[in-house]
């Protein structure tokens, strides 16, 4: 007896994400209609979105049997609240916004979603070895950059499984417990190529992953190379100019940061008369944008920049 997990998803508009995204539902509604899917929350990227898109993703998860979704960050906003919310209205859609403890095929489960309080779980008090598992949407003390993540203090029988961190990672926290930091099931921003994608079966004395199939990735060619796929996002590196990369690319994906322009004499100069020129914030925001730090670190980084200038 068992259910299926999926990770963070980030369903959003712009090409190729939705694409991805809906051919990875189909590709979920195939294998697994007549299973009960879990999904972890930030099953969107935002709260708000349009609505045939809205439709096209309803039209899929209305099929299965049995879809339950956590509450993420993304998936709400203090002006709308939660997106997940007109879902309820589908029969064979669950959405879970609060601290629910429920039971599936005799899996003891406590879901605990994002909520702008979510440091007070750390203080949650349950006693141990009450379930298999737990299912989080925010940050364990062990991925966190700064003064996020949270650590749970109970023991679960089987895992805590952590959504929200887009790396795949499993190891044993401060209290002996097996943590399992599920993934995105998909590139959600550059950087993120190459990282493990699964979904889980989870059965309740263990778990195993199942890899995804990917829609697109993030691909870099040399100007006047012809990428592997009009799906992915493409990087050109010795590129003589934006202008002529975007006219003999026009068909695909491009990543304007990932532009690299030919370095000559002329244009060596002109880039560091113009980093020259910037203050220590504007650098920063250059280094960020070419080492595709994340939004949360990028902010971070810049708050604590703004100190100090």
């Amino acid at each position: 007896m068992s259910f299926i997990h999926v990770g963070d998803i980030h369903c959003k508009e712009k090409q190729p994400f939705k694409q991805a995204s809906l051919n990875f539902l189909n590709w979920l509604l195939e294998n697994y209609k007549e299973e009960t899917i879990i999904q972890g929350g930030d099953f969107f990227d935002s709260s708000s979105h349009q609505h045939k898109y809205m439709d096209e993703i309803i039209q899929i998860i209305s099929q299965f049997k049995d879809f339950r979704i956590i509450n993420g960050n993304h998936d709400q906003s203090a002006r709308l609240g939660s997106i997940l919310f007109p879902l309820r209205q589908h029969k064979n859609i669950t959405i879970y916004d609060g601290i629910f403890e429920i039971i599936i095929d005799d899996i003891n489960l406590i879901l605990l979603p994002f909520q702008n309080s979510y440091k007070d779980y750390e203080n949650l008090k349950v006693e141990d070895y009450r379930f298999d598992y737990s299912i989080n949407h925010f940050t364990p003390i062990q991925e966190a950059f700064s003064n996020e993540g949270i650590e749970l203090k109970f023991k679960v029988n089987t895992a805590h499984i952590f959504n929200h961190i887009h790396r795949h990672r499993e190891f044993i926290d401060n209290f002996g417990n097996n943590v399992l930091i599920t993934g995105s099931i998909m590139d959600t921003r550059f950087g993120e190529q190459g990282w493990e994608k699964n979904i889980y079966r989870v059965s309740k004395e263990s778990y195993e992953k199942i890899s995804v199939p990917q829609f697109f990735t993030y691909e870099t060619v040399s100007y006047g190379e012809v990428p592997e796929s009009k799906d992915n996002i493409i990087n050109v590196i010795d590129a003589p100019n934006k202008k002529l990369v975007f006219e003999k690319y026009k068909e695909y994906y491009i990543r304007e940061a990932g532009i690299k322009l030919l370095r000559t004499e002329n244009t060596q100069g002109t880039f560091k008369q113009e980093f020259e020129s910037t203050n220590i914030l504007q650098k920063f925001k250059k280094y960020s944008i070419d080492k595709a730090l994340s939004k949360e670190v990028s902010e971070e980084c810049s708050s604590r920049l703004l100190n100090i200038i």
